[in-house]
């Protein structure tokens, strides 16, 4: 996929013209445009111009003009249902990709047609029709066994003539693979093949042609006369554009001549290998916010080798790697010895700037030797001083922001596919998920009950996480948590490595597998809870989507551990246990709601945890969250009214027994002490309410105070604090509405107090009587630099049709 976005790119910078493997589209297809994408498609697929090269559909492009325009987001359709629409081509394609690349800040959309394509003649397996509503007609109906094909950059029919020269075309191709790479007779064949070994080059870089010259023992004069003689065969198999030579199919290539591959071709690679490597990009030597204009501020300086050898001998690598007994001729483990000796070299470097140089190539590395390369990332990350480290807390900034080291997700999660590895790369996952949650993503979304994407079987997936849990249990818990049934809904394929020999993974599991799987998790998560309170209230909500057998499992869990937990944590507990409890016969009528019965055995594990709960009920109903205390869903004033009653009952308990000292200790308990203040206006007298004033930090900011001043009249107010000092009564003044009477209060204020109620007031109640004080009001907030306020006031005016005011002409 990297690779392939990388043409893209390569093409959105260089926007060659349209041709039989090159398509622009300014938008990309719409749901009812199935027809136009399958006639594309097998057009460029029958390409006969086209037949051995990439081909591209690029969207976002205007195609006659070539702008580019990008495509907006959210218009782009999921791969699935591209893939879908694949089916009605026969044969069916086996390599088609399709994504998203960003480039110069707009979004572009392709579809790429792999080479690797070569089944012609291509055609439409069923017919398809214009969707309902649509009259059926030739011009908008693809028929079964119709084909089409592009000549230049237009699409027309497959008439029966040129089929019969595209199949005659492919016998003679394949006849030419068999016997030879080139037949003529100038073919260099240990040439050719030491050039395979680095698979791609650019002649304009001084680092390339080093490492050309070394493997060749050619100088680039002596090399160019060469190769550009060979180029010239119509059978060759060397590719030459814009400076970069490349070996066409690779990995076939290297295969079918790897018996002429001896040790000393393979010291010479790994020597090269080793110093490409090496090297590290100068745009790691800017600050993390510069790096994404390297181009511009390192004023075209760039790196020795370029990335064409880079991708050519790190394919090199992978290929060796998983194809060690096809190279018949080199000594027993040479290869093995020089890949793993390679990987552990690159990773004692003690720069992290080398790591992101090559941070595009670990996949090549992964695949090269998985063993090796999840041991050398397991051990780095197990110590924290180190450069790799160092690499994966780096980041690069730009319109977005890049942390460092996503490369490996895709790697690793490639070799998590193959059961041999599926546990070191878990733990590799695991421990880069410090570092960045993307990888604790990563690692949920190989092991979902629902769509695994591991060979791995059942047993190994679950037990994993007991070996998980050793390294970190929190971390641990907090993934195992996003496998609990109905958590994690959405999961992704992750598309197939480029040389690790991995089988499909089915795109389905029957319903015995995915409950196994599913109770796995949850009967591990039972084991490893612990004492933890946090932990026993996951626990519980996992009990909606359980049996009658597994909740009694839980709760028992839950009850043994509470045994040992703190008064402040059995409190904790019992309070979620009660929001389980209300949540299900609040909504009792819901699908997913438990039955009374099931509901009665929470009940008592409440009363086991917390025998004696009067204090923690009443902390309970002054919780912030109002509406989750409230029993019934159907009238909220009517559950309001009778909350605020078992509210108020709670607080004249409480006066009655400890006076007001006992509401400022409950206070400190609870997390909504405003409503303390709304019930307390109902009972508390006037001297226990400046014995409150006078022992508030900041009147200003105290939720009870303003709570209770909003909820008595401005008659008793001024009975209570008439001696307080001025600054005070100014704070107390600002929590109420905005009258003539407060404001004529107000004004009765010293200068210094008046500043304070201006600064502070939420001029709350704006109405009718407001218009008459609105224009002081505006000119004491203007005052105070309260803009805000005063087009509050203004815009309230405004409703009320009081245009020609002052401040309104």
């Amino acid at each position: 996929m990297i690779d392939t976005e990388a043409k893209i790119i390569e093409i959105l910078q260089k926007l060659p013209s349209e041709g039989p493997n090159l398509d622009y589209k300014e938008m990309p297809y719409k749901p009812h445009d199935r027809l136009s994408f399958i006639k594309d498609v097998i057009a460029m697929l029958n390409a006969e111009a086209a037949m051995d090269k990439d081909k591209f559909i690029i969207f976002g492009v205007e195609d006659k003009s070539r702008q580019l325009k990008g495509i907006e987001e959210g218009t782009w359709r999921d791969d699935n249902e591209w893939q879908d629409l694949l089916l009605k081509i026969s044969p069916k394609p086996i390599d088609i990709r399709t994504g998203t690349v960003c480039f110069e800040n707009m979004i572009f959309g392709y579809i790429y047609i792999s080479p690797l394509n070569n089944e012609w003649i291509y055609e439409v397996e069923t017919a398809v029709f214009p969707d309902r509503g649509q009259q059926a007609k030739e011009s908008n109906t693809l028929f079964r066994g119709q084909a089409f094909t592009r000549r230049g950059s237009t699409n027309v029919v497959l008439f029966s003539k040129d089929r019969q020269r595209i199949l005659e075309k492919k016998i003679q191709s394949n006849n030419s693979k068999i016997h030879s790479v080139i037949v003529d007779s100038k073919y260099d064949e240990v040439l050719m093949v030491t050039l395979g070994l680095i698979g791609s080059w650019n002649e304009n870089y001084e680092g390339d042609v080093e490492v050309v010259e070394k493997i060749t023992g050619l100088s680039k004069d002596d090399l160019l006369i060469r190769i550009r003689r060979y180029r010239s065969d119509p059978e060759s198999v060397l590719s030459y554009s814009n400076g970069v030579w490349r070996i066409s199919d690779h990995l076939e290539f290297l295969l079918r001549e790897s018996d002429k591959i001896y040790d000393n071709h393979i010291e010479t690679f790994f020597d090269c290998l080793k110093d490409v490597f090496l090297e590290i990009d100068p745009k790691y030597n800017l600050d993390f916010d510069k790096r994404y204009a390297s181009t511009i501020l390192l004023h075209g300086q760039k790196n020795r080798y370029s990335k064409a050898i880079k991708e050519g001998i790190a394919e090199t690598l992978a290929i060796l790697g998983n194809n060690k007994e096809r190279f018949i001729n080199c000594a027993d483990n040479k290869l093995l010895n020089g890949i793993c000796k390679f990987i552990r070299d690159f990773f004692k470097s003690d720069d992290w700037r080398g790591y992101a140089s090559q941070a595009d190539y670990f996949q090549y590395m992964g695949e090269a030797c998985p063993i090796v390369f999840l041991d050398e990332i397991i051990e780095l990350t197990n110590k924290e001083d180190n450069a790799f480290v160092e690499f994966l807390k780096e980041k690069e900034q730009g319109i977005t922001v890049t942390q460092y080291g996503y490369q490996l997700l895709w790697t690793i999660s490639n070799i998590a596919k193959l059961e041999q590895y599926f546990s070191k790369a878990m733990l590799a996952l695991f421990q880069l998920a410090q570092y960045n949650a993307s990888f604790g993503e990563a690692l949920i979304g190989i092991v979902l009950p629902w769509y695994p994407q591991t060979h791995a079987p059942i047993a190994i997936r679950v037990g994993v996480f007991n070996g998980l849990a050793k390294e970190d249990i929190n971390l641990t818990w907090k993934l195992l948590m996003k496998l609990m049934p109905r958590v994690t809904t959405t999961g992704n394929p992750i598309q197939k490595p480029k040389f690790l020999k991995v089988e499909d993974i089915p795109e389905t599991v029957s319903t015995k597998d995915y409950m196994e799987a599913s109770l796995g998790y949850i009967n591990i998560a039972i084991e490893i809870s612990g004492n933890d309170v946090h932990r026993l209230c996951d626990l519980l909500k996992v009990i909606d989507d359980v049996d009658v057998e597994l909740q009694n499992k839980i709760t028992n869990r839950i009850l043994d551990a509470s045994i040992d937990l703190s008064q402040e944590d059995k409190e904790y507990l019992w309070d979620k246990i009660q929001d389980f409890l209300v949540r299900h016969r609040k909504f009792s009528d819901a699908s997913w709601a438990l039955k009374e019965e099931r509901l009665l055995s929470i009940d008592e594990l409440a009363s086991q945890v917390l025998p004696d709960s009067a204090h923690a009920y009443a902390v309970r109903l002054f919780r912030k969250d109002q509406y989750s205390l409230m029993e019934e869903k159907d009238s909220y004033s009517l559950e309001e009214e009778k909350l605020r009653d078992k509210q108020t009952n709670i607080l004249k308990e409480i006066y009655r027994k400890d006076g007001i000292k006992g509401i400022i200790e409950f206070e400190k308990e609870v997390e909504n002490i405003g409503i303390i203040g709304t019930c307390l206006s109902n009972f508390i007298n006037n001297t226990d309410i400046s014995y409150v004033i006078s022992k508030s930090e900041q009147v200003e900011n105290d939720d009870l105070i303003r709570n209770l001043f909003l909820t008595i009249d401005i008659e008793r107010t001024m009975e209570i604090i008439c001696n307080e000092p001025e600054e005070t009564r100014a704070k107390i003044l600002s929590f109420l509405p905005l009258t003539k009477q407060t404001l004529a209060i107000v004004e009765k204020l010293g200068r210094d107090a008046q500043k304070i109620y201006w600064n502070l007031t939420q001029v709350l109640g704006i109405g009718q009587d407001c218009f008459e004080i609105y224009e002081k009001a505006v000119e004491r907030l203007n005052a105070s630099r309260r803009t805000d306020k005063s087009i509050f006031i203004l815009y309230n005016c405004l409703k009320g049709g009081r245009e020609k005011l002052k401040y309104l002409q």
